[in-house]
């Protein structure tokens, strides 16, 4: 088969597709039929020798949507051979697929591309001669209205038996038989299923109640943001970040009327009143509650028993909080810090030894006085005393003021020998006949004067 027959069998066929594929495309977005006329110039190959010409062109062109088109063409001309007075009747004729650029929604220019086969039919007074062709090029549509447009093309056509490129440049008119313009989209109702007044495209929440006011996606407004719609929140004003119930009110989980996040107290027994902070009055701060509280005002700090009442482990009145002495005896009176008081008193004994007529002796009747004393200076380790000696007026003096003497170291040699006590805290000294605590003129009163005297004193701390 030459390759004359195997383009017309090739372009039969694909316009045998065209036509029975149009149908198919009809309803496609951007179809359409389209005649289009155009003149223009034919350029050909030096190898030729042919003069360029112009030519006349016809094509019919069925666009399948937005971006593809097939086109059957036919153009006429006639080229003069170079050195020559005589033409040549050239007829082209065959198929074209188009593709068409995005160019924009609205826009009036619609750049293409072109790519077919063809044949071209060279006819002179010696003979007639026929070659296939493959065909490619560039084009441009503008549209002018819904049916007319002007049309710009440039093609290079390559011939495989002669090994030739000529070129084609035309422009020309074209004829839509439907409108080329973009039909409008179709108005679509939207529907608002749940009457919120927001259409059911935006709406997020398409399952408002009725007569519920709603934000612009259509959910119902929550004001205070708590999660609780306005048209149920029986507590609208609530701060951001407080808990709420169902009603869109705080919590109180105690039910004593203050709110969760204000109660310091959450857990209160029910029934019981409380404070502006959720607790129980406690006005002296003991955790003792004033309901249970005995003793109301019990010193800050202090600590106190079930009853509020403060802890006083010896009984002494002063808390064990400040009392620096906690084991005070019962009944006794203290200080502020729980302290007895310091009760001082003055312990006194008095020696009285009496002596026989002219006898430094202590008789045996004269050692209970003695012993009593000793017992005191034992007790009260820290007193020392004198023992004083007298006499009565009876005798020389000097022998008296001798006598004296010995009667006060006979009593200090039994303290010290007969009742261990220190010789250092006793002083024995005679003062003979000159301190009488009697007349001397009578027996009794001389016995009286003839003595051993010693005044002793402690002070006692308690």
């Amino acid at each position: 088969m030459n390759p004359q027959s195997y383009s017309r069998m090739l372009i039969s066929t694909l316009l045998t597709m065209l036509i029975s594929a149009s149908p198919a495309f009809a309803e496609s977005e951007g179809s359409n039929n389209y005649i289009n006329v155009a003149v223009g110039i034919e350029d050909f190959d030096n190898d030729r020798q042919l003069k360029s010409k112009d030519l006349i062109s016809l094509g019919f062109e069925h666009r399948y949507d937005q971006n593809w088109a097939a086109e059957i063409f036919f153009m006429d001309s006639s080229p003069r051979v170079n050195g020559s007075s005589e033409n040549l009747d050239l007829s082209q004729y065959g198929l074209d697929a188009l593709y068409y650029f995005d160019s924009g929604e609205g826009s009036n220019v619609q750049p293409y591309g072109a790519f077919g086969l063809g044949v071209s039919d060279f006819d002179s007074d010696s003979g007639s001669n026929e070659e296939a062709q493959a065909r490619v090029g560039l084009g441009l549509r503008y549209l002018l209205g819904e049916h007319w447009s002007l049309r710009g093309d440039a093609r290079l056509l390559w011939s495989e038996e002669s090994h030739t490129v000529d070129n084609t440049l035309t422009v020309g008119l074209s004829y839509a038989f439907s409108s080329q313009k973009p039909k409008p989209a179709p108005v679509v109702m939207e529907k608002d299923s749940d009457g919120d007044g927001v259409f059911d495209s935006a709406d997020q929440c398409p399952d408002t109640p009725a007569g519920v006011a709603v934000d612009s996606k259509g959910c119902v407004l929550d004001s205070d943001g708590d999660g609780v719609a306005d048209y149920r929140d029986n507590c609208p004003g609530t701060g951001a970040g407080i808990a709420v119930d169902s009603s869109g009110c705080p919590l109180d989980r105690d039910k004593d009327g203050v709110p969760d996040h204000k109660d310091q107290c959450p857990d209160s027994p029910a029934g019981v009143a409380v404070n502006d902070d959720g607790c129980i009055p406690d006005d002296d701060n003991d955790a003792v509650p004033n309901s249970a509280d005995q003793c109301p005002n019990t010193e800050t700090g202090a600590s106190v028993d079930l009853k509020g009442c403060m802890l006083d482990n010896d009984g002494d009145g002063v808390g064990n909080h400040r009392d620096r002495c906690p084991t005070t005896p019962a009944g006794r009176q203290v200080d502020e810090n729980g302290c007895k008081f310091v009760l001082e008193r003055t312990e006194e004994m008095t020696l009285k030894v009496n002596f026989a007529s002219n006898s430094s002796n202590v008789s045996e009747d004269q050692y209970a006085e003695i012993d009593r004393v000793a017992k005191f200076l034992q007790k009260y380790g820290d007193v020392s005393t004198v023992i004083e000696g007298h006499t009565d007026d009876r005798g020389a003096a000097d022998y008296n003021q001798k006598l004296s003497q010995s009667r006060a170291n006979a009593v200090r040699n039994v303290l010290i020998e007969r009742y261990g006590i220190a010789a250092s805290r006793i002083t024995a000294q005679g003062f003979g006949e000159s301190r009488p605590i009697q007349t001397n003129d009578t027996k009794a009163g001389r016995l009286a004067n003839r003595r051993v005297i010693a005044v002793m004193e402690a002070q006692v701390v308690e």
